[in-house]
């Protein structure tokens, strides 16, 4: 969101067309899940096939497809709100056996920021 300094790492698959991306920023604005999520939407493309959007207090997912691909994005409010942290990673729909598994270990594994401090 505006104002805000985010940190992102991406990484890309030599062998299919996958891609992932992981970051974290300041909640400069104090932006709520809900107040972030409303603004992914209505701000950044790719959202209109959405099959997948559970939710809990501090964090959401979105998961869908654009074109050939398959997306899950998972964003994590850590530090009592202050740090927003996401994953995100898309793959071919082709190579839907080869993956989900993988985005099923890393949604498991991802947590917030500690060390708020």
């Amino acid at each position: 969101m505006e104002g805000e300094r985010p940190s992102f790492y991406y990484f890309r698959s030599q062998q299919t067309d996958a891609k992932f991306m992981v970051g974290a920023w300041n909640n400069e604005k104090g932006s709520t899940p809900e107040e972030f999520k409303r603004w992914m939407l209505n701000h950044a493309e790719g959202y209109e096939d959405i099959t997948y959007q559970p939710r809990g207090r501090s964090w959401f997912v979105l998961s869908g497809h654009r074109g050939d691909q398959i997306y899950y994005e998972k964003t994590i409010f850590s530090c009592s709100g202050r740090v927003v942290n996401v994953f995100a990673i898309a793959y071919p729909e082709a190579e839907r056996q080869r993956f989900d598994p993988v985005v099923e270990r890393m949604e498991d594994d991802f947590k917030g920021g500690r060390g708020c401090g």
